[in-house]
């Protein structure tokens, strides 16, 4: 697939040189540096103590189009991790094309796939896409390849042509400007050996899919999600490269669900969150608050998915205010119970649950430039032994401050 993303790099770059003949090309983006203190002993169980880390990162986004309608897009991140002088990063993290057909329009390269941020969002796809309207729905098919079996680091892989390919198809309902939902399935055809044994081993194969429902009336609000995953299968989000995230030690067919509401009132917004997520299933690392899950968007995240290394239930409530048009303020308390998988590998903490007390504060100082500071407290229930001793159970710390501009 990094032939779709030249092409998109070539069909770019004509873009742009024809945007004299009358294309049209707009440049956008955003840039930030943060100051991160936080708690590296995972819950007094590893040695250390508060760690602080300063980062920044500058991303450019080029939309070009052509007078036709064919469109491209492609961004350049740049990223650096202060004092450490062989940690500076620049890549292009976004890079494809779009051409329609009448009703019917193709777009192909590398893009962030986006389903839901509970079932996958902002997950680096190579793929085709095809997007149509029929039956006053909105149709999206997708075809991704995840892993190129030709291009593996295992030998058998690149004789046998073993590829990670996902088919997937979405549709999407509007109501009325009230009422959205959404229908999303996905099968994964996975023929890798990644335990290199040239045998047969336990497919990976299979279906995951999700159903979305949001709706709004007056001051009140609803989003609610249903999402299942087969045993076994790799989504996308599931890749750390050659095998999966192994923290998720159970196996079995997953599944998931969560409901939030919320009520506005003058500058004040109240949300209720509750949901689970269990037999392995995992929310994507999109969804969650700032110390649980939500890693992604939260650099101080203690436990990346909701759903790791056991069955999950949780009740989140946020209070949202806005004193000011310049100031707003979330604060958090989420209760999560946890039903541990038993194991006998004591290098893998069992979760009993978690409390999560936690604030997010924002300042506008000028139009296009926030800062941000957030903070928390985590406070987890934890059995077991962990690295031949007794698990300990210290309350975790975290706080950032961030410093953004769009343009």
């Amino acid at each position: 697939m990094k032939s779709f993303r030249l092409l998109a790099a070539i069909f770019l770059s004509l873009l742009i040189s024809s945007s004299a003949f009358g294309g049209e090309i707009t440049f956008t983006g955003d840039a930030r540096a943060r100051v991160i203190l936080r708690d590296e002993t995972l819950f007094g169980n590893e040695p250390g103590g508060l760690k602080d880390t300063y980062d920044s990162r500058v991303r450019l986004l080029v939309n070009a189009k052509a007078p036709g309608g064919a469109y491209a897009k492609g961004r350049l991140r740049m990223m650096t991790k202060w004092g450490v002088d062989e940690d500076v990063q620049t890549d292009v993290d976004m890079a494809y094309l779009g051409i329609p057909f009448g009703p019917v329009v193709l777009e192909a390269g590398n893009m962030k796939n986006d389903v839901t941020r509970f079932f996958e969002w902002d997950q680096a796809a190579d793929q085709f896409l095809v997007y149509w309207d029929m039956f006053d729905i909105h149709w999206r098919a997708s075809y991704r390849m995840v892993n190129e079996g030709q291009e593996s680091f295992f030998e058998i892989n690149r004789l046998e042509d073993n590829d990670h390919e996902v088919f997937g198809l979405v549709a999407v309902k509007e109501l009325n400007e009230w009422i959205y939902s959404q229908a999303s399935f996905f099968y994964a055809d996975d023929d890798r050996d990644t335990m290199v044994t040239g045998e047969f081993i336990e497919p990976a194969s299979g279906g995951y899919g999700s159903l979305f429902f949001e709706g709004s009336y007056k001051k009140f609000a609803l989003h609610a999600e249903a999402a299942y995953k087969a045993g076994n299968v790799r989504q996308s989000r599931d890749e750390t490269g050659a095998v999966i995230n192994l923290d998720n030690v159970n196996r079995g067919d997953g599944w998931g669900w969560y409901a939030e509401g919320k009520y506005s009132f003058e500058s004040t917004k109240l949300y209720l969150n509750t949901g689970m997520a269990i037999s392995g299933y995992e929310a994507d690392n999109d969804f969650g608050w700032i110390l649980l899950g939500n890693s992604n968007n939260e650099p101080i995240s203690v436990i990346s998915k909701l759903g790791a290394n056991g069955d999950w239930f949780w009740i989140g409530a946020s209070l949202e205010n806005q004193p000011h048009e310049r100031f707003n303020a979330i604060g958090h308390l989420v209760l999560v119970r946890v039903d541990a998988v038993t194991v006998d590998d004591d290098s893998i903490l069992q979760y009993r649950g978690f409390i999560e007390t936690s604030a997010d504060l924002s300042f506008v100082i000028t139009e296009g430039a926030t800062l941000t500071w957030k903070l928390g407290l985590l406070l987890p229930r934890l059995v077991g032994t962990y690295q031949g001793g007794e698990v300990e159970e210290d309350v975790t710390f975290a706080t950032y401050a961030r410093l953004q501009v769009n343009f």
